[in-house]
């Protein structure tokens, strides 16, 4: 039920970051409207929510790993599971922040 809900948000989600996509008809863009908002305004908004929230968890994850290696009092198991919980933090962070980069340019590429 689960793995469902996940293809489901995922390929709602590609359709509204993937709306530069569409062919332009005699030099001009096709501008999709859902309640009287463009689809490229709904996508933006969304990256931009979900930018945010991601950003505040990572900031909460990095605190709370920090918190743990300071508690640690010289236990290395402890800090290594500290460690382990900034490198994994980090790496999401930087997939996240990666493939913000790669939207924004093909974004820009197609809409020229």
């Amino acid at each position: 039920m689960l793995l469902k809900r996940t293809k489901h948000i995922l390929c709602l989600l590609i359709i509204f970051l993937s709306d530069t996509a569409f062919c332009y008809a005699d030099g001009n863009p096709i501008d999709i409207k859902i309640l009287g908002v463009s689809v490229k305004t709904i996508a933006e908004r969304i990256t931009q929510f979900l930018l945010s929230v991601v950003g505040g968890i990572a900031l909460f994850l990095l605190i709370a790993s920090g918190i743990y290696y300071i508690t640690s009092a010289g236990n290395p198991d402890l800090q290594q599971k500290a460690k382990k919980m900034l490198f994994s933090v980090l790496t999401g962070l930087v997939i996240v922040l990666m493939s913000y980069a790669i939207l924004a340019t093909v974004d820009k590429l197609l809409t020229k």
